[in-house]
């Protein structure tokens, strides 16, 4: 009987041990995921930053364009005017 006693304490130390285990692995996934999120976040961050910059460049290069073409067909109906 007192075997038996010893075993399952041996048992419930081991698993104790397994759960002290999960538990450090548990923190450490955590710490990792946190560690992440503040990487999408800055990354996130930084791709808004640079596409915002695009649409810019992209919108003042659509209205110097316009204005050329607005310029040649001005420059068009005055000549066909003449």
């Amino acid at each position: 009987m007192i075997d038996k006693i010893d075993e399952v304490r041996g048992e419930i130390v081991s698993a104790r041990e397994e759960i002290v285990c999960t538990r450090e692995e548990i923190v450490s996934t955590r710490e990792e995921i946190a560690s992440t999120r503040e990487e999408i976040v800055s990354t996130r961050e930084e791709i808004v930053s640079e596409v915002r910059g695009l649409r810019s460049d992209l919108k003042g290069r659509t209205d110097e364009r316009l204005q050329r073409i607005e310029s040649d067909v001005m420059e068009i109906k005055a000549r066909m005017r003449s």
